[in-house]
């Protein structure tokens, strides 16, 4: 009886578990994590305010619900607290939105805001 449970789990531990698609392919990534971090301000061109100017160095995020922060510069900063006028709207995964004058600019872990990202 045991040799045929170490059979079984040595069996189940040997063959690698692997995900096949329907059409072969693997999902799309959303963004390449290897890329440099970038700064993505959204909603300028709308309001037609490029006034607002990120200056700050996003060093980590913490994501709960209501309670996330974001580290800018060695601070941490709760959703709706502003740092350097800016609101913090939203924290996601390596992500923070801040809001200033109707602009929402979206920031990455290790973005330090001296890139200037206008495509």
């Amino acid at each position: 009886m045991t040799r045929k449970l170490f059979l079984t789990l040595v069996v189940l531990v040997a063959i690698p578990t692997v995900e096949v698609w329907a059409d072969g392919s693997a999902p799309a990534l959303k963004y390449n994590p290897f890329n440099q971090p970038d700064l993505i301000v959204e909603n300028a061109a709308k309001t037609g305010n490029q006034s607002a100017k990120w200056s700050g160095l996003l060093q980590a995020t913490l994501v709960s619900g209501a309670d996330s922060l974001a580290n800018v510069d060695g601070s941490l900063i709760g959703i709706g607290e502003v740092y350097r006028g800016y609101r913090l709207i939203h924290v996601g995964e390596g992500t923070a939105t801040f809001g200033k004058e109707g602009v929402q600019i979206t920031v990455v872990v290790g973005n330090d805001g001296d890139d200037d990202n206008e495509d």
